[in-house]
């Protein structure tokens, strides 16, 4: 069994929470930003492929006591590196996290680590040095005090580059994030989504994916994928698995909207990249793309033809990002506007602006601060809005 370390978004740690529970895995420790589990090999691709809200998995390979550099050089020596990092591969110690720490320089506990690793590698592969042209593999390094956790990542590239998007707006908004916005909404399929200011469709499509039980990271591809401990059998298992768990036959009504034509048009052409990595049957992709809507719109006019239960998720425009602060809090008031004349509807949003539910006209129902990149945002959860 397996050890691992699987980090979300600061303030997204329930969504996470949730989806390891739904899949019966038992959590450990956890804290900001993370959760512990244990898992075997099956067990972990299922997890990458599967997880909406993780940024990474890593697998820890070991816990020890370090108070000073030879200790923590013979602790990371001490690691069957070569039981994951084949003889043409490099290694990389990426980031240190340290938390009143005994050792407390990170370029000096990089260089002890690498060195420690670097030397077990060429005495177990009989090399006379570490290939570090071939790909490279990353490590983190985390001390409390004199306690050092030492992580591999198996992701490779972050969770939330699902694969599809290779285009985006201005300022996008992580897939893994706007995941846990629609799993946090309480988003069920047969309420009508809308995403007035959907950009590039990261919600919609994120939303379209969890309506229809298909999982985030089919498709693509992971570190753990050319390391030593990688099954490609197990993984086809895996992906032969989760394809029989979509479900054709759900009625999803999603739409999204923009001012812009052009990001329109940008969001359209993900949906059929995305499709298209699902490699589906001709009839199967039709009956997905048919259920998301993408069309140009202006927040100020009159909303299109929507259910009464309609619930909106989106990631407007902050001043800061895109434009001037009067457009934007123009924007945000319009969408208070047409929350009130909709009781029924709810209004998911995230945004920096601190003073954004008096220009809503309604204090939120649920405010939770998230990391989204290196933006400390805020999102907003609003009911019924019809009462001012």
């Amino acid at each position: 069994m397996y050890n691992l370390y699987i980090p979300c978004a600061l303030g997204m740690e329930r969504a996470l929470g949730n989806e390891l529970r739904s899949m019966d895995f038992k959590i450990g420790d956890s804290g900001p930003g993370y959760f512990e589990t244990q898992a075997d090999l099956r067990q972990t691709m299922l997890l990458l492929r599967n997880l909406r809200c993780a940024e990474r998995i890593f697998v820890k390979l070991s816990s020890f006591e370090a108070d000073d550099f030879d200790s923590l050089f013979e602790g990371i020596r001490a690691i069957s590196w070569e039981d994951w990092i084949k003889p043409n591969q490099a290694i990389r110690v990426d980031k240190v996290r340290l938390h009143k720490a005994s050792l407390s320089s990170i370029p000096d506990i990089q260089s002890v680590s690498q060195k420690a690793i670097f030397g077990r590698l060429m005495d177990k592969h009989q090399l006379k040095k570490v290939d570090t042209t071939g790909e490279v593999h990353e490590v983190r390094i985390f001390q409390d005090e004199a306690l050092v956790k030492v992580c591999l990542d198996l992701s490779g590239k972050p969770l939330h580059q699902r694969g599809w998007r290779t285009q985006a707006g201005t300022a996008p908004l992580k897939e893994t994030i706007a995941a846990a916005m629609v799993l946090l909404s309480g988003y069920r399929r047969k309420t009508m989504l809308w995403d007035p200011c959907c950009g590039s469709g990261t919600i919609c499509l994120e939303a379209l994916g969890y309506a229809f039980d298909v999982a985030p990271n089919l498709s693509r591809n992971f570190g753990i994928m050319n390391m030593a401990a990688y099954d490609a059998r197990v993984d086809a298992e895996i992906k032969a698995e989760l394809r029989t768990r979509i479900k054709f036959d759900h009625l999803v009504r999603i739409c999204g909207s923009d001012v812009d034509s052009r990001i329109v048009e940008v969001g359209r052409s993900n949906l059929s990249r995305w499709l298209t990595s699902l490699d589906l049957e001709e009839s199967q992709a039709k009956k997905i793309s048919e259920s998301l809507k993408f069309f140009t719109h202006d927040l100020h006019v009159n909303p299109p033809e929507l259910a009464s239960d309609a619930m909106l998720i989106t990631n407007p425009p902050y001043a800061e990002r895109m434009g001037e602060r009067g457009t934007v809090t123009e924007l945000y008031k319009g969408m208070g506007r047409l929350m009130g004349k909709q009781p029924s509807w709810q209004l998911h949003a995230i945004t920096t602006w601190p003073d954004f539910e008096a220009l809503i006209g309604k204090k939120a129902s649920n405010v939770r601060k998230v990391k989204n990149g290196n933006s400390e945002a805020i999102v907003y959860s609003f009911g019924g809005l019809s009462e001012k």
